[in-house]
């Protein structure tokens, strides 16, 4: 009901003497010991919630007759309930508070009886305290911000002095007139509100007769205290304004429907210009015949990505910010294909530049061993010259050469050393050299199916490090070399050791879509962004040696069957790749 507003100006002389009772309360005042509160007759402690700033307990009877009883035993112990001006936005509960303690209620069935309930007490710490009147009644209140709108029986004038001495106490400063001049050169301070500062925030106190005898408070930040609203990021491809008291939304920059709710601390007009600026610089029109009132807006957008519509409401101190933006599902699947092509675009240019590096590899490759035959004379009996090339010896004279190790990201220990080589020599000459380089390492020669031959040789080898395979063969007129090193313990560190006996697989997904990857009667799904950098731990499976085919398994795409053969202690990874379109399948171990 309109009512009017209490001229304030006369108890300013009185507002500065109550300002020297300002006290800082310490830390431990600030939030309740949950276990010292109250509990209804019959309450069961509950042993999992039983710290002080969080407790609980079951007691007789159903939700609504226990929330009932015990909010009137919390209010015969001094706490008063207030709302949450957002609730519907934030968490829910009941709330209270007691001088400058917060509290916060939640009730529930107890093991599914409905007779039986449980109560669970968390201690919420008040920012911004402010004071409440004992008979104050529809408290409005945000303990995070200085808002507070109640109404109490008591006279205006009993009313105001309540308010000097306890905003006082509670470290409330009164702002006068040139201090806010200084910080806002637009401030107006006028004879309805009473100004106060405490720390970085603002207040203005104002007091309204009510046609019915009482008394409403309202404080809230002034309007030329609210910062100015800025862009400060995006939810849902919407913009959202900061700062902001509380956001939602659903959907995605890519779905046809998306939804945007936005509790502003502002007033509606600057809300409202700030969406008008907002999505004019995204290419949003706005449509003639905005209707705009002084508790509410609604406007339309139209751009060639649908039409958006904003409705703003003043609610309390803030603006509630409803924004829906929906397209045309023919354009979301436009672009969604246009994205999927570029994706597949971007793997076939990858995939094109490796087989034109292969080439140009082999033919480097071709040219170095004719280079290499030309040059070498009788040679084939030579010792041969180690050098070191990632932890191996190589022989100094040969044609080509690869090598590589593989570590955990982050580590500078491999769990896995590779060399292959091409040697213009005889095998046996480049077996001695291995026997000879090898034992230098203190690498001992196993006998377990160990193959030399005239064209062949496999020798396995057990070194300090773990253990070694060496493979030697004939091509092209050359001894090709190709040693492996396993390191199990910076393997084991990296998670990619399997039990003894048994081979490891390791999956990823490189694709926006959940994937998965049959295999051994088994299923593996993976959601987006598996094992890459923002989710590097993907799902493993640890299986017997031997080969396997596995089925690739992508919505919307037809099922593929490929291969896979894995060694005894082998670790492989199969990451399935942008678009779902193939697998790559590498040893990693």
């Amino acid at each position: 009901m309109p009512g009017i507003r209490v001229a304030v100006g006369v108890f300013l002389a009185a507002l500065v003497s109550a300002a020297s009772l300002a006290a800082s309360f310490p830390p431990d005042d600030a939030i309740v010991d949950t276990l010292s509160l109250p509990r209804l007759p019959g309450a069961v402690p509950d042993p999992s919630r039983a710290e002080s700033h969080s407790s609980g307990y079951s007691a007789p009877g159903s939700v609504v007759a226990v929330t009932a009883a015990t909010r009137q035993l919390l209010i015969s112990d001094g706490w008063q309930p207030y709302v949450d001006p957002l609730a519907d936005m934030r968490h829910g509960g009941m709330h209270f508070k007691k001088g400058i303690q917060g509290l916060i209620l939640s009730f529930t069935m107890a093991g599914g009886k409905a007779d039986q309930s449980s109560v669970h007490y968390i201690a919420e710490r008040v920012s911004m305290p402010l004071p409440f009147p004992a008979d104050a009644a529809n408290i409005v209140y945000d303990t995070g911000r200085p808002y507070l709108h109640l109404v109490t029986a008591g006279s205006p004038d009993a009313t105001l002095k309540f308010y000097i001495a306890e905003l006082a106490a509670m470290g409330w400063k009164p702002l006068s007139e040139a201090a806010a001049a200084a910080k806002w050169p637009n401030a107006k301070l006028d004879n309805v509100h009473i100004y106060y500062t405490r720390g970085r925030a603002t207040i203005q106190l104002a007091l309204e007769k009510r046609s019915d005898g009482t008394v409403g408070v309202d404080v809230r930040i002034p309007p030329f205290a609210q910062p100015a609203l800025q862009p400060k990021k995006e939810m849902a491809g919407l913009p959202v304004p900061e700062p902001n008291n509380a956001a939602q939304s659903s959907g995605s920059s890519d779905s046809i429907r998306r939804v945007l709710k936005v509790g502003v601390q502002a007033e509606l007009l600057p809300v409202l210009e700030f969406y008008r600026r907002e999505m004019a610089s995204r290419n949003w029109t706005e449509a003639p015949g905005a209707v705009v009132t002084a508790d509410e807006a609604a406007a339309t957008f139209t751009s060639s990505e649908g039409t958006a519509t904003l409705t703003l409401k003043t609610r309390y101190d803030s603006t509630i910010v409803s924004l829906i933006a929906e397209a045309p599902r023919a354009l979301v699947e436009a672009k969604l294909k246009a994205k999927r092509e570029a994706e597949e675009k971007y793997v076939r240019d990858i995939m094109e530049r490796q087989r034109a590096e292969l080439a140009a590899l082999k033919a480097k490759q071709a040219a170095e061993e004719n280079a290499a035959r030309i040059a070498k004379a009788k040679a084939a009996g030579d010792d041969l010259e180690p050098e070191e090339t990632s932890g191996l010896p190589v022989p100094k004279k040969h044609t080509l050469s690869s090598n590589g190790t593989t570590a955990d990201q982050g580590s500078q220990t491999p769990f896995r050393r590779d060399l292959m080589a091409s040697v213009p020599a005889n095998l046996n000459v480049v077996l001695a050299f291995y026997r000879r380089e090898l034992g230098k390492r203190q690498w001992q020669e196993l006998p377990q199916g160990a193959v030399v031959q005239a064209d062949k040789v496999a020798l396995a080898f057990a070194a300090p490090d773990g253990p070694a395979m060496l493979k030697l063969g004939r091509a092209n007129g050359e001894t090709t070399v190709s040693l492996t090193q396993k390191i199990p313990a910076e393997a084991a560190k990296s998670g990619l050791l399997p039990a003894p006996g048994r081979a490891k697989l390791m999956f990823g997904n490189m694709g926006d879509t959940e994937a998965a990857i049959v295999i051994n009667a088994r299923t593996v799904k993976m959601p987006p962004g598996t094992g890459g950098p923002k989710s590097p731990h993907g799902p493993t499976l640890e299986l017997p040696p031997g080969k396997y085919k596995y089925v690739i398994k992508v919505a919307g795409l037809p099922d593929r069957i490929r291969e896979v053969t894995v060694g005894a202690n082998d670790a492989w990874g199969l990451m399935v790749g942008p678009g779902g379109d193939g697998v790559l399948a590498l040893q990693m171990y």
